[in-house]
């Protein structure tokens, strides 16, 4: 039995409304529709929910998926020293606290390891964050048009399932370029690298031609659609032509720029530079677009096609409908599986109905007694283990206990209050570790200045908490350092806060250890 999945994108005309049918192993595209939303007065989000009324027609267990705006989200991609997902979404939150005008606990937030670090060499963690406030308003006006979506998604990372599905081997750039807005996305194995949403698109060359020729605005998107084009050489054309095409150029030259910035930050943050650019949108359609940009921007540019899996491009699919971005929301929550960044969740998490917990009761509780014959099943099996390592440690208490204590404890708990209150402390033992003796511990694991040029500016030892502030070469140098002092065993965490750069390009940095002997 196959499932329905919806994806949904609001553009500044139209909603655009992509439905799949996705079975166990196969996934069909059912239908793709651009909706033009009605005139008058109300935002983009109200004037869409009028006519997705009889479009979207939600029934229990179908999936819906929602693209943001992207003026809503902000988007970052951050450097991280270590893997541990604990470590790095602390680190993330710290990170945007920084960044922002807000409290943290005024946002939500989401975040993917987009490339692994390791053995000193920093990480990349893409991420997107959105008001709190604006998320819970958008969800409210969803649930009164009778639209309750399991997924907020980050347009922007949404492609990655779109071009995995299409087989895509290269690195690209997907633009996706929209009237208000402008979609950029860094893919490599099917995996959204890096993500950006400008504030460009073809409402800038409608005001340009709206301007110039003193035209209505409604008469100049007629006017663009019929005769805008872009070209990397106006001379040859006759002198009105060559007029449009210079303030169509004149008009698109920022989010080229755009385009250009993305591209300079996947070369200095991933080291990595696409091998041809997708294009798709209602503003890819315009005249000589993709030649243009494959001058500026020294690459090939091309028009993403459906074509490349049947089940996607079906042959009564038009080439405008190619272009509908909200296929890339629905694949993204394909099989019920978030493969974009996702903003609902927390408090903001989609609750399941209890109609549809009803329905899968029954196979839930079939599910559920499984799991619990297994596992007492496998109780049953590791008793044995479990008394024989009891006893072991047992004998192990005893004998540090007689070691430490002079004496013999074997309840665990009165050893532990012996062991706190000092009993016998001078006598055996058990040391209080100074201030100077968790210098030591650092200077000990620090690595040499012949490895590490390390300069270190601030250092606060109190208890269980050690502040160390300096400067280093690189980031790999602090990362080396903290790798370094994770090997001390009183410290029993090493994080790192935001990493900046100084004077001489040298790296500024602050470590908290946990220190647990003091």
């Amino acid at each position: 039995m196959s499932q329905r999945v919806f994806g949904i994108d609001f553009g500044a005309h139209s909603v655009k409304v992509a439905e799949l049918e996705v079975g166990f192993r196969a996934v069909h595209l059912a239908r793709l529709q651009t909706l033009e939303l009605p005139a008058g007065a109300g935002s983009t989000l109200a004037r869409g929910l009028q006519v997705l009324g009889d479009a979207v027609k939600l029934s229990p267990g179908d999936l819906l998926s929602v693209g943001l705006p992207g003026d809503r989200v902000l988007m970052r991609l951050l450097d991280v020293p270590f893997t541990d997902a604990r470590r790095v979404h602390a680190l993330v939150g710290s990170e945007l606290a920084d960044d922002l005008p807000w409290e943290l606990d005024e946002l939500v937030f989401d975040q993917r390891v987009v490339r692994a670090g390791g053995k000193g060499l920093a990480g990349q963690v893409l991420v997107a964050a959105a008001r709190h406030d604006e998320l819970s308003e958008l969800i409210a006006q969803l649930a009164q048009a009778g639209l309750a979506p399991q997924c907020l998604t980050v347009a922007a990372s949404s492609y990655g399932s779109l071009l995995r599905r299409l087989g895509e081997e290269q690195t690209v750039l997907v633009a996706d370029l929209g009237h208000l807005h402008t979609n950029l996305a860094l893919i490599e194995g099917g995996q959204t690298l890096l993500a950006r949403s400008v504030s460009r698109g073809g409402h800038q060359i409608t005001e340009a031609l709206r301007r110039t020729f003193q035209l209505g605005y409604h008469e100049a998107e007629q006017f663009k659609h019929a005769h805008a084009r872009v070209v990397d050489d106006p001379q040859p054309l006759g002198a009105s032509e060559r007029r449009v095409a210079l303030v169509t150029a004149q008009a698109i030259a920022p989010l080229v720029g755009e385009v250009r910035r993305t591209l300079e930050l996947a070369a200095s943050r991933l080291a990595l530079r696409p091998e041809r650019v997708l294009l798709c949108g209602g503003t890819a359609q315009l005249q000589g677009l993709s030649r243009y940009l494959a001058i500026e921007l020294e690459l090939p540019v091309e028009l993403l096609s459906l074509a490349a899996d049947p089940d996607l491009g079906p042959t009564d699919l038009s080439p405008e409908a190619q272009l509908v971005g909200a296929l890339p929301l629905a694949l993204a929550l394909e099989h019920g599986r978030r493969q974009a960044l996702d903003l609902r969740k927390d408090e903001l998490a989609f609750q399941t109905s209890r109609s549809l917990a009803r329905e899968k009761a029954l196979p839930l509780g079939i599910g559920l007694a499984v799991v619990l014959l297994l596992a007492t099943l496998s109780a049953w099996a590791s008793l044995d283990a479990v008394r024989s390592e009891h006893a072991a440690l047992s004998v192990e208490l005893e004998r540090t206990t007689r070691r430490i204590l002079g004496e013999a404890v074997a309840d665990p708990e009165l050893a532990s209050r012996r062991v706190r209150t000092g009993a016998r402390a001078n006598k055996h033992e058990i040391r209080l570790t100074t201030a100077a003796d968790v210098f030591g511990m650092i200077a000990e694991r620090v690595p040499a200045r012949g490895q590490v040029q390390l300069d270190v500016t601030r250092l606060e030892i109190k208890p269980g908490k050690t502040l160390l502030r300096g400067t280093a070469e690189t980031r790999k140098a602090v990362g080396e350092v903290v790798e370094a002092l994770q090997q001390e065993p009183c410290f029993g965490e090493v994080s790192s806060g935001r990493i900046s750069e100084v004077a001489e390009g040298k790296k500024q940095f602050a470590l908290t250890l946990t220190t647990g002997c003091f």
